[in-house]
């Protein structure tokens, strides 16, 4: 008797025909297995069956270990108590989202945005939140895209909400996925969605679609064409229980496959402009920090200066104006000199 993971990598002699006869598959179980198997675990105390029909429609893909483990971290959480049905959906509550290896933490203070975008993603965030929109009978988003110019902060958004909803975190960009041969491609956009699912509630956000799923017109690559029907069969896939959130960036819609789109998967869509006055003023406060200005260059003054550029020119412009100051400040100086309009004016021109 023998047990594996997968049968295709073993090599053909071992199990050939006088030596492992019979072949016993056994599969995650389904809704109703999950449910039976939560009954039998929990044969002792009272637990309601709506509830345990409730866990095991949020459990898709869990292994009778998984849901093992499950039930005793709701022991734990009993400490020497009868273990409730609460104790053990506070345990799913805490059992995902927690594989965040590549979401640095951002906080509302480190974005500007206007209002209305604010509200929309506030929002959203509270949908996101399991059993929140169960209770108030709104449809929960499944996927968002960012829209908006280069640098006007599509990336940190995306961030925000990682950060905010302490949900897992996988990002997805160009270079991860077209850059190996187009088996290796689809192999890793197929990973991903897998321990998306596996670690829910989670993320997964896809920087740049229109280069990850561009629309094609004419002649399109083999490799665009895999990419993109493997992306079509994992977002057909996904099903609310999953609570795998959709989160894409563009700078155009009309360069996505519209196939991607379709279905209500992306069912949220936010432009991110260029900042309003007050965000221009906060952006400067935020990126000239404590660097004396000369006292004729006033906040309204550069509003008035940097006004159409996004968010990241404006990083660059302060940067480059510090280094123009810094070329008139003596050696000997241990501080800055103020920065002055020439230097902001210098800085416009260089990143332009």
């Amino acid at each position: 008797m023998a047990a594996t993971n997968s049968l295709d990598g073993l090599e053909p002699t071992l199990i050939r025909d006088g030596r492992f006869d019979l072949k016993l598959r056994l599969d995650l179980p389904n809704q109703a297995e999950r449910e039976a198997i939560l009954t039998s675990m929990l044969k002792t105390g009272s637990h309601a069956a709506p509830a345990i029909a409730e866990i095991s429609r949020r459990t898709p893909g869990w292994s009778p270990a998984r849901l093992r483990a499950l039930i005793d971290r709701a022991i734990l959480q009993a400490g020497g108590r009868p273990v409730t049905d609460d104790d053990i959906l506070a345990a799913l509550e805490e059992s995902g989202g927690k594989d965040r290896p590549q979401v640095e933490a951002v906080n509302w203070d480190d974005v500007v945005l206007p209002g209305p975008v604010i509200s929309d993603i506030k929002a959203i965030l509270r949908l996101l939140v399991p059993g929140t929109a169960e209770q108030l009978r709104v449809p929960a988003p499944t996927g968002l895209v960012l829209v908006g110019q280069p640098g006007t902060g599509k990336t940190l958004v995306a961030r925000l909400i990682a950060s905010q909803a302490m949900r897992s975190f996988y990002a997805i960009t160009p270079s991860d996925v077209l850059s190996g041969v187009v088996g290796g491609s689809v192999k890793r956009l197929a990973e991903v969605f897998a321990r998306a699912r596996e670690h829910a509630p989670s993320i997964l956000f896809f920087d740049e679609m229109d280069a990850l799923f561009p629309a094609v017109t004419g002649y399109g690559s083999q490799h665009d064409i895999q990419l993109v029907e493997q992306a079509l069969i994992e977002i057909s896939e996904l099903r609310s229980e999953h609570q795998v959130f959709l989160i894409g960036t563009t700078n155009d819609l009309s360069r996505i496959d519209p196939r991607i789109l379709r279905g209500g998967r992306f069912s949220e869509k936010i432009e991110i402009g260029l900042p309003d006055v007050e965000g221009y003023r906060r952006l400067l406060e935020m990126t000239f920090g404590p660097t004396q200005l000369a006292s004729d260059l006033t906040t309204p003054r550069l509003v008035e200066m940097v006004r159409g550029l996004s968010p990241a020119e404006i990083t660059a412009v302060v940067t480059a104006a510090k280094r123009f100051a810094l070329a008139r400040t003596p050696e000997q100086a241990t501080a800055l000199l103020p920065i002055e309009e020439r230097d902001v004016e210098q800085a416009i021109a260089r990143i332009r």
